[in-house]
């Protein structure tokens, strides 16, 4: 038996989604490549000093000097790769705030089919033999060997699960004596810095460079910080990217120290911005750079709608001298969608309210694993204990 450390509410069967809302994340897959593509080109061009500086200081401008600038143009020419797997944090169907690589709740997910299917209303399939298929596929080859590099994981009790339940499809170092850490095909991290912390990573970075091996997350602080969000819609980069790249990600822009730039290109100052009616300033502010000990699990993520007209301009000016020192930070436009939900208490009786609804499409090299919907009376909707969690049923009625 394997303890997931599972905390949340759970619905007492999995949500019966509409065909348009599948076909809708399994199409999305594509647009989000093309998106991860684009950001490539764009830190290549900002590392050739081929566009504006103010870019590179989005992306990269506090980033450890050991993997800052020369690292990241060697990146580009070893390993020019986007990542494989990850996952979506959507407000609203079809509009990411984030995407991350791998991200959490791959284990929670398995939980959930697994307790689903026991309770004879849930398909016995499930994301772990579908993670397994993609990576058997990608590879092309039987029972691959994978190194996950878990100890950076927010829901480490989760990983194991995942880990048990794709072998022994799937074999990993560390579980399976005849597997050496060098033979892995599969490097999997949810941290950059400690990807390249791994005392094999050199190594490995060679073999992938020859395309032996393939590193889920890459070893590119792009994809594990939030900055490139605002590339598709910033006048300095929009035009790599498409109008449907925007429609699938929430309006973002830097906070620079000229002000916060508006749909037209046009700058508002933070004083203007500070003045608006709090029903139009619903944005968050976010820091945006690779510091580990804050961009992750909402740590400095403001709701700007909440401040008073001085403390949101404080707030603003903070973040636009932290810019100056190499120190990014975003604001992004809200989205949100209430529903009902019905639900499991922990004593078994059920309970139904309205609350905050997010979902999130979990995604490999062969596109849309699985979908997940996650409802929280806190307008941050993450996997805590108060969270009501179910998954998609893949279809309707």
């Amino acid at each position: 038996m394997i303890d997931a450390g599972f905390d949340m509410y759970v619905t007492e069967r999995p949500l019966c989604v509409s065909r348009d809302l599948l076909s809708q994340y399994a199409n999305r897959h594509q647009i989000i490549n093309r998106f991860f593509n684009q950001t490539l080109k764009v830190l290549g061009d900002a590392l050739e000093e081929k566009i504006s500086p103010a870019v590179l200081k989005l992306l990269l401008g506090d980033a450890p000097a050991h993997i800052s600038v020369d690292f990241h143009k060697s990146i580009l020419r070893k390993y020019p790769k986007a990542p494989l797997y990850y996952r979506t944090d959507d407000p609203a169907p079809g509009r990411s705030c984030e995407l991350q690589c791998p991200g959490s709740l791959w284990g929670e997910y398995a939980v959930l089919e697994d307790a689903y299917s026991a309770r004879k209303c849930y398909h016995p399939d499930s994301i772990a033999d579908r993670f397994a298929d993609s990576l058997i596929d990608l590879l092309g080859e039987d029972k691959p060997m994978v190194h996950y590099l878990f100890d950076n994981s927010s829901r480490p009790g989760g990983v194991l699960y995942f880990i048990q339940r794709t072998r022994p499809r799937l074999r990993y170092f560390g579980f399976d004596n005849e597997v050496k850490a060098m033979n892995c095909r599969l490097i999997r991290s949810h941290s950059v810095y400690g990807l390249v912390a791994e005392n094999y990573f050199k190594d490995r970075l060679e073999k992938a460079t020859k395309g032996e091996i393939y590193f889920d997350l890459p070893p590119n602080l792009l994809f594990d910080a939030k900055g490139s969000l605002a590339l598709p819609f910033w006048s300095e980069t929009a035009n790599y990217f498409s109008e449907e790249i925007r429609k699938t990600i929430c309006r973002t822009i830097p906070v620079l120290p000229d002000g916060i730039e508006t749909d037209d290109g046009k700058k508002i100052s933070f004083d203007q911005f500070s003045r608006l009616p709090r029903n139009k300033r619903r944005f968050y502010l976010k820091y945006a750079g690779s510091d580990v000990s804050i961009n992750w699990g909402s740590k400095a993520v403001f709701r700007l709608c909440n401040y008073s007209e001085k403390a949101c301009q404080e707030q603003l000016q903070n973040a636009a001298k932290d810019f100056t020192i190499g120190r990014p930070w975003i604001i992004q436009e809200e989205a949100f969608v209430k529903e009902k939900v019905s639900y499991k208490l922990r004593d078994s009786r059920s309970d139904t309210e309205e609350k905050h609804m997010n979902l999130r499409g979990f995604y490999g090299p062969s596109g849309l694993l699985g979908l997940m919907i996650l409802y929280r009376e806190h307008f941050k909707v993450h996997g805590q204990p108060d969270t009501v969690v179910t998954v998609a049923d893949h279809l309707k009625g």
